[in-house]
């Protein structure tokens, strides 16, 4: 069998050997938390639900008994033959232990580290390759787990044909003084300058094994690559057990597969953003959002277009394991679609919505939201005070002439909102919209206004469900909207508290739109055909983006489904809202150069807008252009990520000093 094995230094290596020796932990085998210590971490919550001992501190206590193994056999002189026996011996003279606790203790020890344990795909291959070119494959570990504990991990992780496997402990030599690579080559007769030793300490695998004449290779393990390619989360260091199986399901997951670079950094981006910042965040609303369903006694949950649409396919990742959560649908829907399906009254503020204009638009275009074709009206809007269709309207110059052509077209529109709330309702009937019961509208909310308005409609149509809010984000603004508070639920914040998390939304409310768009565009209305009711979407969808969109999308869903493979063995692990969203958090609000631009050249689309009005999230001006402090300062106020704009140019190297601090004082802000 062939590999394709992406280090043609390796590859040379492999070649010219007789013998391929592999280290063991951080080299062949990869453990699916951040270090040895979130292994602890696991182990004590499982001692702790075992033995009935909510309080029990294995953590401090395991690695006290390892310290004092390690400086009693040191003192005798047979540091290399420290085993978990040792740890244990330890461990049983405490007290609040004893024989019998610390046997389970060492049983559930065992059992978290064959689980944690997997295989590293690079490794993995310059293994089969050395096979497949009829190398003798060896591996040797300093390490105090017993060889047949190493033997079962290496077998689960594929490595299951190799001559020899030699562990310190056993033998009572170590490669961190060399002697254990001396009494391998006499093992198997062979001439040290014929073996190839691969393994990632530079002093026990490298410089020892070269002092002992073997050919090395030095293999950069993950968690030392981890501070130049992954960001620097400060919640995944926090030492509990969740926070290590996420740095570890992402450091292993994007560092390992092959050598790294700044260029496959550049190429990956998207989907390295999707697996390590927004993966998490989908896993915890997901987790968070099961179990609140099930609290509540939902009895079917229904995603909003287009936010919903990738957290419908996290809530159905985890519902093929949790087949008693609720059945979801997509319910196409949009703020506008509801809201003219609902519209009523014109003299009480529901027009407001539709009128609106951040920018100069047609007048057909605003007529076009209201469901009338401008050509057939032109009478009324000549009599309104307009030229025509095409007349540019005014954002506040042109209010009372468009308010005068609101209420003479009143008539029409009315007609227009009956047709739409008719094929509204047969559309939730063809959906088989749940009648009766609770049901659930998931989203990723802020104000929650099309939970309130489909509340309404359903009362006008004495539809009785009774239906609850499950959102990414809650604002204070939905309580203003008369919303109930006790059918509302965020995860992230709840009516804009805390504090923190609601700032981190609105600093750049479209990057988090943008992480759960779906291949469509907005929802406008509904139409018929061919007998059945179809959602009417608006041209504002960029499919160039989507498919960065989808890129993010896959590499977060990736990391929700290695994270449920652990959780299947620990289904206590869940993900707080504080470590779910801090990788996201941090990317808005301390961008590196390489975010600001990529998600810089973002473009937001407004509900009403079309493609060609949509504005950069955070794309300054051309340098030279930059000068000119007027133009710079404009397009910083329409950007939608003031951060990630400022990040841009502190990132232009090329910049005066001089020039640079004048232009980010002009903006009111700092280049510290």
């Amino acid at each position: 069998m062939e590999s394709a094995l992406h280090d043609p230094i390796l590859t040379r290596a492999i070649e010219a050997a007789r013998w391929v020796s592999f280290d063991i932990f951080d080299t062949a085998i990869l453990r699916k938390v951040g270090s040895p210590h979130d292994v602890f971490a696991i182990v004590e919550i499982e001692a702790r639900l075992r033995l009935g001992r909510p309080d029990f501190d294995f953590v401090d206590l395991r690695s006290e008994a390892e310290r004092d193994a390690r400086h009693r056999l040191e003192q005798s002189g047979r540091l290399a033959f420290l085993s978990l026996t040792d740890i244990y011996k330890e461990l049983e003279n405490r007290p609040e232990i004893g024989p019998s606790v610390a046997r389970q203790l060492m049983e559930i020890e065992i059992g978290v580290e064959l689980n944690l344990a997997t295989r590293n795909p690079f490794i993995h291959e310059a293994y089969r390759l050395a096979l497949a070119r009829g190398k003798i494959v060896l591996f040797i570990s300093d390490m105090y787990l017993p060889e047949d504990v190493l033997a079962q991990m290496l077998d689960r992780s594929g490595y299951t044909r190799y001559r020899h496997l030699f562990v310190s402990n056993e033998v009572g030599l170590r490669k961190r003084e060399g002697d254990l690579f001396k009494h391998v080559c006499q093992q198997i007769d062979a001439a040290p300058k014929r073996v190839l030793h691969i393994g990632d300490d530079w002093l026990s695998d490298i410089k020892m094994a070269r002092r002992r004449g073997l050919r090395t290779y030095h293999y950069k393990r993950p968690a030392l690559l981890a501070e130049t390619y992954l960001p620097d989360v400060g919640e995944w260091d926090a030492g509990t057990a969740e926070s290590g199986v996420v740095k570890g399901l992402v450091t292993n997951s994007l560092l390992a597969a092959r050598p790294m670079n700044k260029r496959r950094v550049e190429e990956d981006y998207w989907y390295r953003l999707g697996y390590a910042n927004v993966g998490p965040l989908y896993t915890g609303f997901a987790l968070w959002l099961a179990d609140a369903v099930k609290k509540d006694g939902i009895r079917k949950v229904y995603f909003l277009s287009r936010d919903g649409y990738i957290m419908e396919k996290a809530y159905q990742r985890l519902r093929e394991s949790h087949r008693e959560l609720p059945p979801s649908a997509y319910l196409y829907a949009s703020r506008r679609a509801l809201r003219f399906a609902a519209l009523e009254n014109f003299d009480n503020g529901e027009l407001d919505f539709f009128l609106r204009q951040s920018h100069a638009i047609q007048v057909r275009h605003l007529l076009g939201r209201l469901g009338l074709d401008a050509g057939r009206y032109g009478d009324e809007i000549r009599k309104a005070g307009f030229a025509g269709p095409t007349e540019l309207l005014r954002p506040l110059r042109s209010e009372a002439a468009l308010r005068h052509l609101v209420h003479l077209l009143k008539e029409p529109i009315l007609e227009a909102v009956e047709k739409q709330r008719i094929r509204l309702l047969t559309y939730l009937k063809e959906l088989e919209f749940e009648v009766g019961g609770k049901v659930a509208l998931v989203d990723i909310g802020w104000q929650g206004s099309m939970q309130y308005t489909l509340d309404r409609l359903l009362a006008r149509l004495n539809w009785p469900t009774l239906i609850s809010g499950y959102y990414l984000a809650t604002f204070a603004e939905a309580l203003r909207l008369g919303q109930r508070s006790d059918r509302m639920k965020g995860f992230l914040c709840q009516f804009s508290e805390p504090p923190t998390h609601h700032q981190a939304i609105l600093q750049c409310v479209p990057f988090y739109e943008f992480l759960h768009t779906a291949p469509h565009g907005s929802v406008r209305g509904y139409r018929d055909v061919e007998g059945e009711v179809q959602p009417d979407f608006e041209p504002n969808f960029i499919p160039q983006q989507n498919r960065l969109a989808e890129d993010v999308q896959t590499g977060a869903l990736d990391f929700m489904t290695d994270f449920l493979e652990v959780r299947r063995d620990y289904p206590w692990l869940a993900l707080s809202p504080e470590l779910a969203f801090a990788a996201v958090r941090q990317v808005v609000a301390q961008p590196s150069c390489l975010d600001a631009v990529k998600i810089g050249d973002l473009q937001h689309v407004d509900s009403f807008d079309h493609v060609e009005e949509s504005g950069y999230f955070a794309r300054p001006p051309a340098w030279r252009e930059s000068l000119n402090v007027k133009r710079l300062r404009r397009v910083y106020l329409q950007s939608y990520w003031k951060m990630g704009f400022l990040r841009r140019l502190t990132c232009r190297e090329h910049w005066l000093s001089g020039s640079l601090k004048r232009i980010l004082e002009s903006l009111g802000a700092s280049s510290d």
